[in-house]
């Protein structure tokens, strides 16, 4: 889930480069969440392209559906909601860190309820970015 969750980005940037690439000034210069430029820009966002893609692969339902939705996970089916709530907060944790690279330079903090039920505190989060930063084999991989 977690490596295919912006899958969208890259069908945007190849199926609509220039608009894409607009949303992402648009996101960087209004600092506003990359979704929501999306939006304005190309009427809909990453996420629900990118589940679109994975469902007509017909990736499993549990897989698409928190994709589809990590930005609004409310919106998720009840099932399938825990995971958009742990994608939605694994990556705001990316973002913020900039472990990796999303172009979303202003991600959208997860309510402090979707926290604290994933039991994820300030400690908690700087003790998982530090563990990341500091994988060997992610270090080669992530321009950390």
């Amino acid at each position: 889930m977690g490596l295919l969750h912006d899958i969208g980005q890259l069908v945007l940037d190849r199926a609509a480069r220039e608009a894409f690439g607009q949303a992402i000034r648009v996101a960087q210069d209004g600092r506003i969440p990359l979704y929501e430029a999306e939006r304005q820009r190309l009427g809909c966002d990453h996420a629900a392209v990118g589940g679109e893609l994975l469902a007509s692969w017909r990736f499993p339902h549990e897989l698409v559906e928190p994709v589809r939705w990590h930005h609004e996970p409310e919106r998720c089916e009840g099932v399938h909601r825990p995971h958009a709530y742990l994608l939605q907060a694994a990556d705001w944790i990316c973002d913020e860190h900039q472990i990796g690279s999303s172009a979303n330079e202003h991600p959208t903090k997860p309510p402090s309820e979707t926290l604290r039920d994933l039991h994820m505190t300030d400690e908690s989060i700087r003790s998982l970015v530090d563990a990341v930063r500091n994988e060997p084999l992610l270090s080669l991989l992530l321009p950390i």
